[in-house]
């Protein structure tokens, strides 16, 4: 089993912004978790990385499941 620890340092902090932003969407909307969806420039925004970077993050933990 996997854990974030195994996660290179960039692509662990894509997660954890990812999420940061699931929970601040979906608390202003008031809809359930499960029910929201972003894009990657919803990331790009958010977080203000490139789209290269944003990619290649984004491969990384889809190719990490």
């Amino acid at each position: 089993m996997r854990s974030l620890d195994d996660l290179a340092p960039q692509t662990r902090r894509l997660l954890l912004l990812a999420d940061r932003l699931v929970v601040e969407r979906t608390k202003k909307l008031e809809i359930d978790r499960e029910d929201y969806r972003f894009s990657r420039r919803d990331l790009r925004d958010f977080t203000s990385w490139s789209d290269f970077q944003v990619a290649k993050h984004l491969q990384r933990l889809v190719d990490l499941e």
